[in-house]
């Protein structure tokens, strides 16, 4: 009896719904965390850069647009 409330008192919890740990070794772990980051770092750059683009190419668009607009209003002027 004593046996088995020694047993439940020291049981280790996973977190996961397989009850198996994430990996092997605290050193597979740590390369696995460390991927996730260097993951996270690089995308989080690649949708920064990619915001960045399209802010730019909406700039350009517009002033073309305005110019464009300013043509059209010289042209309807009328020549001397």
């Amino acid at each position: 009896m004593l046996f088995q409330e020694d047993a439940q008192s020291t049981a280790i919890f996973y977190p996961d719904t397989d009850r198996e740990p994430m990996t092997e070794s605290d050193a597979t772990r740590d390369y696995l965390l460390y991927c996730v980051e260097a993951s996270s770092l690089y995308f989080r750059g690649r949708c920064a850069e990619q915001a960045r683009t399209e802010a730019e190419q909406a700039r350009i668009g517009a002033k073309q647009e305005r110019d464009r607009a300013e043509q059209a209003r010289l042209a309807a002027i009328p020549k001397l």
